[in-house]
């Protein structure tokens, strides 16, 4: 998972959140390249935060990832244009992840073809996450749901949803909120028939 990925506290709870709700479904990769990038980057934004917050945040992602992929080779395998984003595909090659989930432009544009990968933006795999296990993104939306309340959060789920960049997952966790306050039915997983 990339560090833009990471550094959004929206999609970094539902990629967590929906990880340990559908237990084994994926997994968690990261290195301390990505790390580092994500506690910069949220450095940046908050000039005035306490070195506690960089702290709890530093551990809260070490706790939550499956795997710090802590070795890996730049080589020239990697098809993209931005240099500084070749430790990302290196680890993606040597960590033997199925996706890399970013949002990074010039890793989105590298030809698919030639990697041992699929890319995806996190809208799209937050999508396939919910037709491949809709109740665990519904048990997900009761968790978000109710933190927010207790919280006072201004923001509905599927407007922060679509406000970090998710504006299809967005629709269908506006779904999963109808069917919870009784107006709509759950999405099913969709199920091939056998001949």
């Amino acid at each position: 998972m990339d560090a833009n990925v990471l550094y959004s506290r929206t999609l970094r709870d539902w990629m967590l959140m929906l990880r340990l709700e559908a237990d084994g479904m994926y997994v968690v990769l990261t290195t301390e390249d990505i790390l580092t990038e994500v506690l910069y980057h949220f450095r940046r934004s908050r000039p005035h935060a306490d070195g506690g917050d960089i702290t709890r945040l530093a551990e809260h992602l070490r706790e939550n990832m499956d795997e710090i992929i802590a070795d890996y080779r730049i080589d020239a395998s990697y098809p993209g244009k931005d240099p500084h984003d070749g430790h990302v595909h290196a680890a993606a090659v040597d960590g033997r992840a199925d996706y890399l989930v970013t949002s990074d432009a010039g890793l989105l544009e590298m030809p698919g073809d030639e990697l041992p990968y699929e890319i995806s933006t996190p809208d799209a795999f937050l999508t396939l996450a919910n037709d491949s296990a809709p109740r665990a993104v519904s048990a997900v939306v009761r968790e978000q749901r109710g933190y927010a309340e207790r919280r006072g959060y201004g923001k509905t789920l599927d407007q922060a949803l679509r406000d970090a960049g998710c504006p299809t997952f967005a629709g269908c966790i506006e779904e999963h909120l109808r069917h919870q306050s009784g107006v709509a039915a759950l999405p099913r997983a969709t199920r091939r028939r056998r001949h």
